[in-house]
């Protein structure tokens, strides 16, 4: 029996051929699907936005600040100060006999401004007509059976209740030491108050 050698790099050049083309029809001979490309376009995210034309008649926001309202100052009224007058003679009323009779309080102030008057409170005489007040320089009843020097003061206002009468301006008050109620008609005391 001959034994042949075969080439064993021919062989092996023919067998990596015939696996070549094989490769090649199989990956060829059979047409695949084309993927369909997906074109994305970025035009719209690259431009810039679209600016409007239309102007605006009046602002979106309008801010409106209220003028503050004008106050009125009214002024400070100012209350005077009111002093109280001062007492600078005072005396109790009594009658001048059993046939006349008086009560109450003679009392000369002096004002803020410097001026006198005599208040009469509580006052109350009986009686007689036509009667007047008096500034008497004599200080008391003992001495009424002649009146002496006297300042007339008034007519009086009221034979009973509180009443108020101005004095002389000037006067001097160290020369009068009494009040005296005078009837002039009849010419006598009705009452007097001594002073001091």
């Amino acid at each position: 029996m001959e034994i042949k050698y075969v080439n064993l790099p021919k062989l092996f050049q023919m067998l990596i051929w015939i696996i070549a083309v094989m490769f090649f029809t199989v990956g060829c001979g059979t047409p695949t699907a084309t993927p369909t490309a997906v074109q994305v376009s970025f035009t719209d995210a690259a431009s810039p936005l679209p600016t409007s034309n239309i102007t605006p008649t009046q602002p979106l926001l309008e801010i409106q600040t209220a003028e503050p309202e004008a106050t009125e100052i009214q002024p400070t009224e100012v209350q005077p100060i009111e002093v109280t007058p001062v007492i600078l003679l005072q005396g109790k009323f009594e009658g001048a006999d059993k046939d006349h009779t008086g009560a109450g309080t003679a009392t000369i102030y002096q004002r803020a401004d410097a001026n006198y008057y005599l208040s009469l409170k509580d006052f109350s005489v009986c009686c007689g007509p036509d009667l007047y007040v008096f500034l008497v320089r004599k200080p008391s009843s003992a001495e009424y059976a002649e009146l002496g020097e006297f300042l007339e003061i008034s007519s009086l206002i009221a034979i009973t209740g509180d009443q108020d009468y101005e004095l002389p301006e000037n006067i001097d008050l160290s020369q009068f030491k009494s009040v005296a109620i005078y009837c002039k008609p009849f010419q006598v005391i009705i009452a007097f108050a001594t002073i001091n």
